[in-house]
């Protein structure tokens, strides 16, 4: 280099910072380094500094170079290379096929790119560069088309770095704004940088993705890495991304027992105790979730916890007591310790002040299971007449506003004893809202933002338990203290009215911590939705995993597929085993009680009453603040003459006969296409299966006069984004 203070030095180097200085989103950084150690050395400011004389900003690029390559060329070899490249990145940053006149095709751009950097000298991997800066630019739409030319161009004449200009070739293929690169269709892109030189097409790879993590970039990136090692045949690095991924997306939660030490290196140190009352505290976080699917796992765990670690079941139900739980999270803790039975009466014997508090405490399903609960402890508790909640006037039109969170209509159902209930739970929840306002709208903001983040707008909203449906349930449960107050004023209460209402109205726990026990992965030998043929055929079997052997007695399930940008495809199976004649247009099913509860499944076997025709199966719903969910089991009266009960938590979706052997069992399996890294470009599937062991099978068989057989109906809809 020439000496400080020479004025060709100082030219040269003006001219490479101006050169570089007009891209800071994709700045070189393989050259940053060097220019400053240049600075310091020559007393320079640092290409940082963001402040180019006027005298020396970046020449045109559109002329003759080859004065200036000689005046930088004196500067020695290091600044003449980086003005020379920073010449043809500035020139290459102003691509824009639209403003040329005349317009050029992408094989002219090309061509013209190849002449430039003959021109300028470029080396091979200053090439790479230079195409790297165009690879990450989202605003040129047709980049891939022009980048798999120069790629193949280079591959043709053997360049050992063709194989980097392919993989980014492949980063500028995504086909939108919100994919970081291209996708599984353009594999043979990967296949090719491969063929050419594997090491140098996985190190290009890797540095395009740590760019992104570096950039913070806002979407994930799970779903193009897997696509990439899979079209680099590196199945298992690929399986491991995703299982890593679904591990963070799931929040999974392992099983209790010895795994649970996984998550830490053993030591001498290690306090177990400590480590489970730390992994109980984080059961509590799930609790809390708005995410129905999440919630469930973490009442399966509670369950769990009440069954087998009965120190850490009360921390963790005193946890959920805290001040930041809200009414729903302590009554589900409350309803699963009650369903526990003994286990889950232990674990609230240490927390005996919490149980007199929640049966002297206002909401009606709350003081009532407490209640129940200090009865069982041998508390001595006599609950005060509840007090009036407060109530604001609401207009007819306010009132069905309020009465929309209800999914299950229980106010409209309990119109019947009392017409003004509907009203006055519209006023109580009125109250809640405008009493918290401020705090209530921004929750309420946060949480649509949560429910509408999905990778298209044509995809379905993801099903949360809203805060405004908490207070909802607040404000009911507020009503139907007022209920019982009118019906002992009438002359109406009876000794049983209280469990009723309880039963109507209260959210189903139980039956949440067995839907998050119950699930599986989907079973391979169901046909996708969309090859599915209506009609009716043998049930199918499940051939491999846990319930191999076991045979689908009825299931439905949901695929849903991008058409394009804005539009969708939903296509639902819903499926059943059916004796003798049904309606064509009728589902295969028998529709169940609207206060279904999966844990009610309880009955004396009947050997004596006759199964009637139609289908054997009949499907349920659970429409509440724990689950928002419908599934399949057996006829009542069907499950009557098997003698089949169901199994008490903390064991899933299971009906056991006397002996407590597993007989019929409900799994579901679901995908999450509601963030960005799982937008069904591929298929999405959610659905549930019933499903039989050979013993019930045979069993079920014996009860029907007639042959029966295996019904299934589609369902197409097409989906649309707004607007």
């Amino acid at each position: 280099m020439l000496a400080a203070g020479s004025s060709r030095a100082t030219e040269a180097y003006w001219q490479a910072v101006a050169a570089i200085d007009g891209d800071t989103e994709h700045p070189l950084p393989e050259f940053y380094d060097e220019l400053r150690a240049f600075a310091t050395e020559h007393g320079l400011p640092g290409p940082d500094a963001g402040t180019v004389p006027e005298t020396r900003q970046a020449p045109d690029h559109g002329s003759s170079i080859t004065d200036r390559e000689h005046q930088s060329a004196d500067a020695g070899p290091f600044l003449g290379d980086v003005t020379r490249l920073g010449q043809v990145y500035a020139w290459a940053n102003e691509f824009d096929l639209d403003r040329r006149d005349p317009p050029l095709d992408a094989d002219r751009l090309v061509a013209e790119l190849e002449a430039k950097l003959d021109e300028l000298g470029a080396s091979d991997e200053q090439a790479v560069t230079v195409v790297r800066s165009l690879s990450r630019r989202s605003s040129i739409s047709y980049r891939a088309h022009i980048l798999i030319k120069l790629a193949r161009r280079f591959q043709e004449r053997g360049s050992a770095v063709a194989a980097d200009l392919l993989v980014l070739a492949w980063c500028a293929g995504r086909t939108g704004m919100i994919e970081p690169f291209g996708g599984f269709a353009q594999r043979d892109l990967l296949q090719a940088a491969k063929s050419c030189d594997e090491q140098r097409a996985r190190s290009t790879l890797a540095l395009e993705i740590a760019h992104l993590v570096e950039a913070q970039y806002g979407s994930p990136l799970t779903r193009q890495i897997f696509d990439a090692l899979v079209a680099l045949d590196d199945l298992d690095g690929a399986f491991a991304i995703w299982d890593a991924a679904v591990e963070v997306i799931e929040w999974r939660l392992p099983e209790f027992g010895n795994e649970l030490t996984s998550f830490l290196e053993a030591g001498p140190d290690l306090d177990s105790d400590g480590t489970r009352f730390a992994f109980a505290h984080l059961l509590v976080v799930g609790v809390r979730h708005p995410d129905l699917d999440r919630r469930a796992a973490a009442f399966a765990g509670l369950a769990e916890a009440v069954a087998e670690w009965r120190q850490e079941a009360a921390a963790m139900i005193e946890f959920i007591a805290d001040a930041d739980s809200a009414f729903t999270d302590l009554l589900a803790a409350l309803q699963i310790a009650a369903a526990s039975g003994q286990a889950g009466r232990s674990a609230l014997a240490q927390s005996q002040d919490l149980v007199s508090s929640c049966a002297r405490a206002s909401g009606f399903a709350l003081s009532f299971i407490a209640g129940r609960l200090a009865e069982q402890l041998g508390l001595d508790v006599n609950p005060p007449l509840p007090e009036q909640a407060a109530r604001l006037p609401t207009t007819a039109a306010q009132t069905q506003q309020a009465l929309r969170q209800d999914y299950a209509d229980r106010a409209e159902f309990l119109a019947q004893r009392w017409y003004a209930f509907p009203r006055r739970v519209a006023e109580h929840f009125q109250a809640i809202w405008r009493g918290g306002l401020a705090r209530n709208t921004r929750i309420e903001r946060e949480q649509t933002e949560l429910q509408y983040s999905r990778a298209r707008s044509w995809v379905p909203p993801q099903v949360l338990h809203l805060w405004r449906n908490e207070l909802y349930e607040i404000a009911l449960q507020d009503g139907l203290d007022d209920l019982c107050q009118h019906l002992m004023i009438s002359g109406e209460w009876r000794i049983n009215t209280r469990p009723a209402l309880h039963d109507i109205t209260a959210p189903d726990a139980p039956g949440a911590a067995a839907r998050g026990r119950s699930r599986i992965t989907r079973p391979s030998s169901l046909s996708r939705p969309d090859q599915v043929e209506p009609g009716a055929g043998p049930p199918p079997m499940i051939s491999s995993g846990p319930f191999a052997g076991w045979t689908v007695l009825g299931y439905h399930e949901r695929q849903l597929v991008e058409v394009d940008y804005s539009h969708g495809q939903s296509t639902i199976v819903y499926a059943g085993l059916t004796s003798g004649d049904r309606d064509p247009d009728s589902l295969p099913w028998a529709s169940g009680r609207g206060d279904f509860r999966w844990h009610r499944q309880q009955a004396n076997r009947d050997t004596t009453s006759a199964v009637a025709a139609g289908p054997l199966l009949q499907w349920w719903v659970q429409h509440d603040a724990f689950a928002f969910d419908r599934g399949l089991t057996l006829r009542a009266d069907v499950r009557t003459r098997l003698g089949l009960v169901a199994a008490p938590l903390p064991a899933a979706y299971d009906l056991i006969d006397a002996d407590g052997e597993t007989m019929i069992v409900w799994r579901r399996w679901w995908m999450r296409p509601h963030n960005y890294d799982y937008g069904p470009r591929t298929p999405w599937f959610c659905g549930g299966a019933l499903l039989a062991g050979p013993a019930a099978l045979e069993a079920i068989a014996g009860l029907v006069s007639t042959e029966a057989t295996f019904h299934q109906q589609v369902e197409i809809n097409d989906l649309a984004g707004p607007g």
